[in-house]
């Protein structure tokens, strides 16, 4: 390694000269770094550089330069290298920053994170920096005092060393001034904001030209007019001007930043810290005031980059600013939100009691109301960090003032201008219904409870009120209290009935009927579910029922119960009878829907299964909420109706449900992978069911599959096939089942006929067989071709790896491929299928071989056998025993039904023997058609048997079997035959037809 900082370029020549001699001489070494070489002035040794270098490349050496300043572009022609040779040496970013941490001793995670944090912010992620910090960091035991914390000596020594640097490179003391001006600005920045800073008085004359010659060593190029201090510089201003001038500077580059158009989150984040820096309240207040009423989206984008903030002056008696509490307010709801975002919810805690004190120390009755709408607002509306159902309480409970609730309203409005509310009539009372979401378990419901209880009896029915209106708050809150305890309520199920025995005796006592009501549906869910004791659960429901009468809550938990137990038809009644009440949530009503779905389903009511599932399906878009859980309800409601015979209307639905599909992302959570991935399994098993194709490998779809809630996690390991491969099985199943081209249209407009390789050769084979079914022979010569194509890719993907999952199309044919004899012997086996499909039909069709022939010799000249096997079917005497040939005579002979018993034996051997590659193409008909000759034989022809009143009962069983079907069943008849004519069979023969009958 050999290194050039500060070189003076006759040294450079020498050392560069004299090392390519040395490893010319003696061979060595294999690898050399030429470290900090300036080659932004190659000029001077360009000759020396190239020298060393192909010296060592043809040594099989490697040669790596660094430095702060891009090379000339002439220099990669020049070594034979290609330009992509240059690459930028990224700065750490806070994953590997933790991975050097865990490196170097320190292995508690959360510390991992919070000195991550830490060094991220006082290194930027500079190499050098991120390696010095945490070597001295881990030496002194991951334990250092709070002056090293904020100002590492460490780092300072570095930079100071980078200023010493920067008085050599640059003696200009106009270059010094703009670099240390430059040194304040943290983050990226544009090249104006450099100008402005070099006109600030006294002004930095051709600031421009200076600034571009400060670029690569001291600033560093982040994009197209983009740019940021390199952090050896940052700070150096401190050692230089005075504190008087370092605020000049940071106001002006904070007002310049904000004078911009359009701003991002680092020129957000930026001008606030230069705003702080300045210490300048009346811009540092309106630019939190502008961040504090951002949504969670904004936040998620400035909490990294205002990190820094989220620790200021948390410590007792601290303040961020001075003792004006209206700056001291906002500073601390921004620094609630930022800590919130962050997920640092200690620190989030902190300021709220702070909050509390500042509210608590206004003065003026004004103020103290304006304080209080505004803070507690924020600090209410936010459900990032959980809040303790005390804190709240006795928040809302100074809050309750009707002198503040104009304002307050006011400022719940400004707050929750970005979270989906619904209308707001009571303010204080709304407020209260984010702590349906906020309750963390049923401790804190508990505790909820007990402060509740220590209100003013006015206030608390003022709070409860939200019963009375549209929102479902009661079930919201008995229901996230037991979802976030869900461990707890299985290892301790009396400890969770007591909390809620509790709750609801409150409830009633204070007069909250659907609360009480909400208490004892989970009172009888957990005596079912938990507990495991159904009867109990309907001791429970019995006790609600006397006191509350007819209640559909009630009902429908009801109808749950009985459907875990199994009785359908009282479950099914009792959720009828829900369904038709008034007070089922949405939620509620829409998961109804599907459990009488399901319950419909296990008794075999198909139409009436896929009413309610189309029921919830309606419900469910309207809540958006629940839009995931309305695609897969339609898609039940479709399996439904083909259970119920419905083919056109089932599949009409999935090609609605695949519309909907395309605004679910399957990545975003595993529900909606879950959604796919069981909407496209749907789709191939009736696909496959309309076949008649069954196979244990594609499971029946469950009634209510498509809409589980709760699916397995590893659902996002199940890979998905393109939605246009979807598409193209529910086009084909429609062109099966002859239901008209409706879906095959919608399909085009979707997909232009683009689907995933596998499916693509699916379609192909289902092609061929389509033809052969519907005798739509005129199609024969696409098809075919086609059939060429996807039988020449299934031989690569036998020698190649291939994604046939991936979307493409089918590689062409070679030119050469019609010369072989393999592609006239699949046209043989194709033509032969069709005979045997046009002969097996009761009014056989003429066709068109020589028609045939002259279009495919177009594409290569046919060999001999193919030729004389096109002539046979059309009459001739085969020449030769090819196995094609003397089986297109069996086909003329048979289609003629002039055989003797014995002839027909040899006929259908010859078609047995001769279909074998093919016999999932002809199965069907030539089963059928073989039956009825020999049928007829037994009929008409039985003295052509030997013993006739032996032989053809035993033919005649064989062609009823009906164990056997396809050319299995042939192979059965051939072999009852046999021994009754006078045929000799050779081993051979006699193993070929076992072979066949046993589907081998």
């Amino acid at each position: 390694m050999g290194g050039f900082r500060g070189r003076r370029t006759e040294h450079i020549q020498e050392a560069l000269a004299r090392a390519a001699l040395e490893i010319n001489t003696r061979g060595y070494p294999s690898f050399l770094v030429l470290d900090d070489l300036d080659l932004s002035d190659i000029s001077n040794f360009e000759r020396e550089l190239i020298a060393l270098i192909f010296a060592i490349t043809q040594n099989n050496g490697m040669v790596i330069a660094t430095g702060q300043k891009r090379p000339p572009l002439s220099l990669f022609p020049a070594l034979w290298i290609p330009s992509e040779s240059e690459q930028k040496i990224p700065y750490f970013d806070r994953e590997e920053i933790n991975e050097l941490i865990i490196l170097h001793g320190l292995g508690e995670s959360n510390s991992v994170i919070e000195w991550g944090q830490n060094i991220y912010a006082s290194t930027q992620g500079h190499p050098q920096l991120v390696h010095a910090r945490i070597r001295t960091l881990s030496n002194q035991g991951w334990s250092v005092t709070e002056e090293d914390f904020h100002n590492p000596e460490d780092i300072q020594r570095i930079r100071l060393d980078a200023r010493n640097r920067l008085i050599k490179m640059f003696p200009s003391d106009a270059a010094r001034m703009l670099a240390y001006r430059l040194s304040i600005i943290t983050g990226r920045f544009h090249r104006n904001l450099a100008l402005t800073l070099g006109n600030t008085a006294p002004s930095v004359i051709l600031s421009g030209e200076i600034f571009d010659t400060l670029v690569g060593p001291w600033i560093e190029k982040e994009g197209p007019d983009l740019y940021r201090v390199s952090p050896l510089l940052i700070g150096a201003a401190q050692s230089v001007f005075s504190e008087r001038d370092i605020i000049d500077l940071h106001l002006n580059v904070a007002n310049c930043i904000l004078s911009q158009k359009i701003l991002n989150q680092d020129d957000l984040s930026g001008a606030f810290w230069h705003a702080y820096s300045a210490k300048d309240k009346k811009l540092i207040s309106q630019l939190a005031s502008v961040i504090i009423r951002e949504g969670e989206h904004a936040m998620y984008y400035l909490r990294e980059p205002m990190f820094w903030f989220s620790e200021v002056a948390l410590s007792p008696g601290n303040k961020i600013m001075d003792d004006e509490l209206s700056t001291e307010l906002v500073l601390r709801l921004l620094q609630f939100r930022l800590n919130s975002s962050l997920s640092k919810h200690a620190s989030a805690l902190i300021d709220i009691q702070i909050i509390e004190d500042i509210v608590a120390n206004a003065k003026a009755k004004k103020e103290s109301i304006l304080f209080s709408a505004m803070a507690y607002t924020i600090i209410l509306s936010n459900l990032e960090v959980h809040i303790p159902a005390a804190t709240v309480v006795r928040i809302l409970d100074n809050l309750m003032d009707e002198s503040i609730e104009t304002a307050l309203a006011e400022k719940f409005f400004e707050s929750s201008a970005k979270i989906d509310t619904p209308e707001i009539l009571h303010a204080t009372r709304d407020l209260f219904l984010f702590q349906a979401i906020r309750v963390n378990g049923l401790k804190d419901l508990r505790e909820l409870v007990i402060a509740l209880e220590k209100i003013d009896e006015k206030k608390r029915r003022t709070l409860f009120s939200i019963c009375d209106s549209e929102s479902d708050f009661p079930n919201m809150l008995i229901r996230q209290a037991c979802w976030k305890d869900v461990e707890a309520i299985s290892t301790n199920v009396q400890e969770s009935l007591s909390v809620l025995r509790f709750t609801e005796s409150k409830a009633r006592e204070w007069g909250i009927k659907r609360l009480s009501i909400a208490c004892y549906a989970v009172i009888a869910s957990i005596y079912d579910e938990y507990a495991e004791a159904p009867e109990d659960a309907m001791a429970a429901l019995d006790e609600a029922d006397k006191i509350f009468g007819d209640d559909a809550q009630l009902i429908n938990q009801r109808a749950k119960v009985l459907l875990r137990l199994k009785r359908y038809e009282e479950a099914l009644t009792s959720f009828k009878h829900a369904l038709l009440l008034p007070g089922l949530d949405k939620v509620n009503y829409v998961t109804s829907c599907r459990d009488a779905g399901i319950v419909a389903a296990k008794l075999s009511n198909w139409m009436f299964s896929s009413k309610l599932f189309r029921q919830g399906a309606e419900a469910a878009r309207q809540n958006n909420i629940q839009k995931l859980m309305g695609i897969g309800l339609s898609a039940d409601c479709a399996v439904s109706l083909w259970h119920a015979s419905q083919p056109k209307e089932c599949l009409s639905l999935f090609a609605d449900v695949l519309d909907s599909l395309e605004d679910v992302d399957p990545k975003e959570e595993h529900l909606a992978h879950h959604l796919h991935a069981t909407i496209r399994h749907a789709i191939s098993w009736v696909h496959f069911a309309a076949r008649g194709y069954t196979d244990d490998s594609l499971a029946r779809p469950l009634p209510g599959m498509c809409s589980n809630p709760n699916p397995h996690e590893n659902i996002v390991d199940h890979r998905l096939v393109d939605i246009s491969g979807v598409w193209e099985l529910l086009v084909t199943t429609e062109s099966y089942l002859s239901l008209g081209n409706t879906i095959a249209q919608r399909a085009k407009n979707k997909t232009n006929s683009i689907m995933p390789l596998h499916i693509r050769i699916y379609r192909g084979i289902l092609a061929l067989e389509t033809m052969l079914r519907d005798k739509t022979f005129e199609k024969l010569i696409s098809v075919l071709l086609d059939y060429h194509a996807i039988n020449h890719f299934r031989g690569i993907t036998k020698t190649s790896i291939v994604d046939l999952y991936s979307i493409d199309d089918l590689p062409k044919l070679p030119d050469d491929y019609w010369n072989n004899e393999a592609p006239w012997t699949l046209n043989c086996q194709v033509i032969l299928a069709v005979t045997i499909s046009n002969y097996s039909s009761t009014t056989p069709l003429k066709l068109p071989f020589s028609s045939w022939y002259n279009e495919l010799a177009i594409l290569g000249r046919p060999p001999i056998s193919f030729s004389k096997f096109i002539r046979v079917l059309q009459g001739e005497v085969p020449e030769t025993d090819n196995l094609y040939q003397l089986a297109a005579a069996a086909l003329q002979a048979l289609n003629l039904n002039r055989s003797s018993p014995e002839q027909l034996w040899g006929h259908s051997f010859r078609l047995l023997d001769a279909s074998r590659t093919i016999h999932s193409l002809v199965a069907q008909p030539m089963e059928e058609w073989l039956t009825k000759l020999w049928q007829y034989a037994c009929q008409f022809q039985k003295f052509g048997f030997r013993a006739p009143n032996m032989a053809i009962p035993n033919i005649e069983q064989a062609c009823m079997n009906t164990s056997y079907s396809g050319t299995a069943k042939v192979a059965l008849i051939l072999e009852a035959a046999a021994p009754w004519l006078n045929i000799n069979l050779s081993n051979t023969a006699r193993s070929l037809l076992e072979k066949i009958r046993n589907g081998n």
